[in-house]
C-alpha cells in the first residue's frame, strides 16, 4: 500500500529486468510518474525520467517520498523506460498504482482513563 507521506522502498514500485531468463542490469533506466486523479494523465514533475535506485543485478525501485505537496489520493501511473545496451531501443512498461490517505495512529481509537484527582498526594 502506498500512502501520502510513505518514503517508497523496495517493496513499492520497483521493476526487475530479463534477458533470456537471467536478472541483468540495463545500460540505462528511467521512470516517470503521471498523476491521474484528474481523468488526464499528469506527469509530475519531480520525476520526470528520474534515475532508480538499484537494489540487486537487475532490480530496481522509486526512492521516493510520496510528499502531500507534491502527490494526491488516488489513481496513478509508473513508465518504466529501459535501454538493455547502448544501441538498442527503448523498450517501455507501465504500471498503474493508487495512492491512499495515511494509515491511522495505532492508539487513535482508544480511549485515555485518567484519575479523578489531579494532585498526586491527598
Amino acid at each position: 500500500m502506498i500512502w501520502l507521506g510513505k518514503l517508497l522502498t523496495k517493496d513499492d514500485l520497483d521493476v526487475f529486468i530479463y534477458c533470456r531468463d537471467v536478472m541483468v542490469d540495463p545500460f540505462d533506466i528511467w521512470y516517470t510518474i503521471f498523476d491521474c486523479t484528474t481523468g488526464k494523465q499528469e506527469i509530475i514533475r519531480q520525476t520526470i525520467n528520474s534515475k532508480p535506485m538499484r537494489f540487486d543485478v537487475g532490480s530496481y525501485f522509486v526512492p521516493l517520498h510520496i510528499h502531500p505537496m507534491i502527490f494526491r489520493v488516488g489513481r496513478h501511473l509508473i513508465r518504466w523506460q529501459v535501454q538493455q545496451y547502448s544501441n538498442s531501443s527503448i523498450q517501455q512498461a507501465t504500471e498503474e498504482f493508487e495512492i491512499t490517505r495515511p494509515p491511522a495512529y495505532a492508539g487513535e481509537f482508544c480511549k485515555s482513563t485518567y484519575a479523578a484527582s489531579t494532585s498526586a498526594y491527598k
